[in-house]
């Protein structure tokens, strides 16, 4: 029977499991890889999502593939990365992040009425903003103004 939440809870849950199943099977195929202790330096999967906040994009990248270890740790199997590649894929990521004086596109559309809102705003105005996310803040990556633009 399978696990009930693994492969029939939310959609996107489900395809991030099933993302790194297949991520766990290539990394397997090289057997030098596959380890019974976790070697100093190295974080698992869910500490790199947590802590260094590493999204699904960044697991595939050059850099991290090559240091991922498969390793069983206390019964549990899983994925263990160079915290020197996560921390380097971290930091390459907070450049992108948006200074947090910049105002999001969606505080500006609700700080007007429908009416009141410049002709083809927001998509025209697209090319005065800058996309990512600001620093201590969750969710999705949007578009942020800056005052001056403002």
């Amino acid at each position: 029977m399978p696990k009930t939440k693994r492969y029939n809870g939310r959609q996107s849950n489900v395809a991030l499991n099933l993302f790194f199943e297949n991520y766990m099977k290539s990394v397997a195929k090289d057997t030098n890889k596959i380890l019974q202790w976790v070697p100093a330096g190295y974080v698992s999967k869910s500490t790199a999502t947590r802590q260094y906040r590493l999204k699904k994009e960044d697991f595939d990248l050059e850099l991290v593939k090559r240091t991922a270890v498969i390793i069983s740790n206390r019964g549990q199997t899983g994925l263990y990365f160079e915290e020197a590649a996560i921390s380097a894929v971290r930091e390459e990521n907070d450049q992108h992040n948006v200074p947090p004086e910049m105002i999001s596109e969606q505080t500006i559309l609700r700080s007007f009425k429908s009416r009141d809102l410049p002709v083809g705003f927001p998509e025209q105005f697209h090319q005065y903003a800058q996309f990512g996310q600001q620093v201590g803040r969750t969710g999705r990556p949007t578009f942020f103004y800056s005052e001056n633009v403002l």
